[in-house]
């Protein structure tokens, strides 16, 4: 352990890829840094439990002391009609006696290197106010666009009568997601079924709802749990024609659980924001920032206006 009279150098520490067995150093660290404990269960299922790939997971050692880590998590990612790896940026978290010493730089130039080698396309993420200048300064991150959250009162929203539409929860996702409405967008979350059961529906510490609406104009999606006094449509994926029917089927079931608000993240050019914005939605805070570094070519990934993006894509909801 360190101490004020201490003299240390980062290249004493070991770095190396997570092995099993290092999670309880983990979950300590966890705990050291910022105070609140992270369950087993919740890591186990976040990082041991992904369908997509094994944990992609750096670390510092100084002996048997954790000094730093950071954490992606692998999700699918559908360019077009191709669908191939990315990394969620997630846990950053530096021991308190080892700060100051540029280790998460080191962490995330290992790990990267390693994802590019694996045939990773690129690692994005939504990275706060205080960690987001480090990603652009020192990482080799580019911004690539703010994101607000959509929100709108359940009592104010006015929905279409759309004759000839059904709604139904279920349990699962299964054979039928990749008949859901295709996003028309060029990067967008890949419809693994694997994936979308363990991100949605294994979470031990959230509530996910499954909504699929059929009928004329398609089969559309919609996934929501509760937040506090509002309900967060997580994803969505649907016609601009049949968008606003869904949104109405969801409102009526969080309206009846007692929430007054409904919240979700599209973008400006995504084709449904009109019929989002007829329904009674309006952008506002907190306006998160959204940013990524692609491995090899394909700079264009970089491009906001490319993505389909949903609060699914982010670990915070």
């Amino acid at each position: 352990m360190l101490n004020a009279a201490t003299t240390f150098h980062a290249h004493e520490l070991d770095f190396r890829p997570f092995r099993p067995g290092d999670e309880q150093a983990i979950l300590a660290l966890f705990q050291a840094v910022f105070g609140k404990p992270m369950s087993k269960d919740y890591w186990n299922w976040r990082y041991r439990d992904n369908p997509i790939d094994a944990p992609m997971i750096e670390l510092a050692w100084d002996g048997d002391t954790l000094a730093a880590h950071y954490a992606v998590s692998p999700m699918p990612l559908a360019i077009g009609r191709d669908v191939g790896k990315a990394a969620l940026s997630m846990t950053t978290m530096t021991h308190p006696d080892y700060q100051g010493m540029g280790l998460f730089p080191q962490l995330a130039e290992r790990l990267y290197d390693r994802l590019a080698k694996q045939g990773y396309r690129m690692v994005f993420g939504f990275p706060n106010s205080n960690s987001h200048r480090g990603f652009v300064q020192n990482l080799g991150w580019e911004d690539m666009a703010p994101v607000p959250l959509m929100s709108a009162s359940i009592d104010d929203m006015k929905f279409p009568d759309t004759p000839g539409r059904s709604f139904a929860q279920v349990d699962r996702f299964s054979d039928w997601l990749p008949s859901i409405a295709p996003s028309p967008a060029k990067v967008s979350l890949g419809r693994d079924i694997a994936f979308y059961n363990w991100r949605m529906l294994e979470d031990p510490e959230n509530d996910y709802r499954i909504g699929v609406a059929g009928g004329e104009g398609g089969l559309g999606l919609a996934v929501f749990k509760r937040h506090e006094d509002a309900v967060d449509i997580v994803e969505l994926a649907a016609t601009p024609e049949t968008v606003g029917a869904l949104i109405g089927s969801v409102a009526a079931i969080a309206r009846d659980d007692g929430a007054t608000r409904l919240n979700m993240w599209l973008p400006v050019f995504d084709p449904m924001f009109p019929a989002i914005e007829k329904v009674g939605f309006r952008p506002g805070g907190p306006v998160t920032y959204m940013g990524g570094r692609v491995f090899g070519s394909g700079g264009d990934l970089l491009d906001s206006r490319s993505w389909s993006v949903r609060m699914v894509m982010s670990d915070v909801f």
